[in-house]
């Protein structure tokens, strides 16, 4: 099953619903930008994290260097 959730152009959303999803217990978190990586990371320090659209993931602190 596919879950989705969209912040509607309202980043200060995407900590709440990364955490409903984390709640979910899935498989895998696929984050489409930057701030929704960042989000997914802070929800979640077990479940796979997919990025997408991600300038510098390591800059940003998403992923450990």
């Amino acid at each position: 099953m596919i879950e989705f959730r969209t912040a509607e152009g309202q980043p200060d959303r995407l900590p709440r619903l990364a955490a409903e999803l984390v709640a979910r217990r899935p498989d895998v978190v696929v984050a489409i930008s930057t701030q929704s990586g960042l989000a997914a990371k802070s929800a979640t320090q077990t479940i796979p994290i997919i990025l997408g659209a991600v300038g510098d993931p390591v800059g940003t602190g998403i992923v450990p260097t």
